[in-house]
């Protein structure tokens, strides 16, 4: 919910702050790639991380309107 505050209160930062964070996930996805075997599985687990992430960044307006709109439902019920 605080991310999407902030998405709608400054769009444009926002835009920027997740353009920056997708490409240092990207980062972290070349490395696993290009990883040494031992660091394999940590190098794997960050990557898998910041992709989870992101997707709840590039989400989190849309996740924040449906919470919104079931607590907003609940609330009017009897």
């Amino acid at each position: 919910m605080a991310a999407a505050a902030l998405a709608r209160a400054a769009p444009e930062i926002w835009g920027r702050f997740v353009k920056a964070y997708g490409e240092y996930a990207d980062g972290r996805i070349v490395e696993c790639v290009s990883a040494q075997i031992d660091m394999l599985p940590t190098a794997q687990g960050r990557a898998q991380a910041l992709v989870s992430l992101g997707r709840l960044l590039d989400d989190c307006s849309k996740t924040a309107e449906t919470i919104d709109k079931r607590a907003s439902s609940s609330a009017s019920r009897p």
